[in-house]
C-alpha cells in the first residue's frame, strides 16, 4: 500500500512545482532520427515533455576596492614579479657545433611556470631568433650564416616585449667546412 502512495505524492509535488508553470515543449523524432524541440507540436506524433528548470545562482558583488586591486595586478611592474630564475640547460657554454649537426636544441629551465601572458624568447648575438613561444625547447636550424662564435641568450617576455628575466649569455662555436669552388679537370 505504501508503494502506491509514493508515486501519487510525487505527481502532486510536480503538479504544484514551478515546473508546471513552464511553457509546453514538444519533442519530435522524424524518420531519419533527427530530433526537433518546439513549443508547438510539429506533427501529431510529437510528444510533450517536461523541461527541468534552470539552476541559477545570482552573481556576487565585488567591492570597488577589489576591482582596483585587480586593475593594479594587470599592470604589474616586472621588478615586482617573483623571478623565474631562467637558465639555459643545453647546450653548455663553449659548445662546439660540428659540421654534421643541422639543429641545435636549446633547453630553457625556470623555477616556476610561466604566467599566462609570458613567453620564452631566444636571442642569437642580441638579435631575436624566431617568434616568442610557450615552449621551453627551441630548435635552431644551423645555417652557414651562423658559422663562427655566437652568443645565445634567452629571455622571458610579454606580448608587449617587456622583459621579465634573462639568462647570462653562453657561447657556441659553429664549425662549417669551407666552400671550395669546383675546379674543372
Amino acid at each position: 500500500m505504501k508503494r502506491n502512495v509514493l508515486p501519487v505524492f510525487i505527481l502532486l509535488l510536480l503538479a504544484t512545482s514551478p515546473f508546471s508553470l513552464a511553457e509546453k515543449v514538444y519533442k519530435h523524432v522524424d524518420e531519419d532520427g533527427n530530433v526537433t524541440y518546439s513549443d508547438e507540436p510539429p506533427t501529431k506524433n510529437a510528444k510533450q515533455i517536461q523541461v527541468p528548470s534552470i539552476n541559477t545562482v545570482p552573481a556576487i558583488e565585488i567591492p570597488e576596492a577589489a576591482e582596483a586591486e585587480v586593475a593594479e595586478e594587470e599592470e604589474t611592474d616586472p621588478a615586482a614579479i617573483t623571478p623565474y630564475n631562467l637558465r639555459i640547460a643545453s647546450p653548455k657554454d663553449e659548445y662546439q657545433v660540428g659540421p654534421a649537426e643541422q639543429i641545435i636544441s636549446v633547453l630553457l629551465l625556470t623555477d616556476k611556470n610561466l604566467e599566462d601572458r609570458h613567453f620564452f624568447q631566444l636571442l642569437i648575438d642580441g638579435e631575436v631568433y624566431e617568434q616568442a613561444s610557450k615552449s621551453n625547447s627551441i630548435n635552431i636550424n644551423v645555417r652557414r650564416s651562423l658559422q663562427g662564435r655566437r652568443l645565445i641568450t634567452a629571455a622571458i617576455v610579454d606580448e608587449n616585449g617587456t622583459t621579465y628575466d634573462t639568462t647570462p649569455p653562453i657561447s657556441i662555436q659553429v664549425v662549417r667546412p669551407p666552400i671550395r669552388p669546383r675546379t674543372n679537370p
